[in-house]
């Protein structure tokens, strides 16, 4: 039973989202770029940029969620366990 409680509580916590500081990143290959002028850069660059602010900081919300959500249930639920027969 403790076995099983053990492994329960690793698959929750492998399950919790990701900081945004540890996805890495994709490559994007530049050639779609090459022919875009110096304010076309600057614009797509700005675009990217709050894009990418915005996501992490959805990412990092997921994140948090999750992590109050397990240790809720690591909390609430896991001394009942230890308490049932069979």
């Amino acid at each position: 039973m403790r076995i099983l409680g053990i492994v329960a509580l690793c698959a929750a916590l492998a399950g919790c989202a990701s900081a945004s500081s540890d996805i890495t990143p994709a490559y994007i290959s530049p050639v779609m770029y090459q022919q875009y002028n110096c304010q076309q850069l600057a614009q797509e660059a700005q675009a990217v940029s709050t894009r990418a602010a915005s996501l992490s900081g959805v990412q990092d919300s997921k994140r948090t969620s999750d992590g109050v959500a397990t240790a809720a249930a690591v909390v609430i639920f896991w001394p009942a366990a230890f308490f049932r027969r069979g």
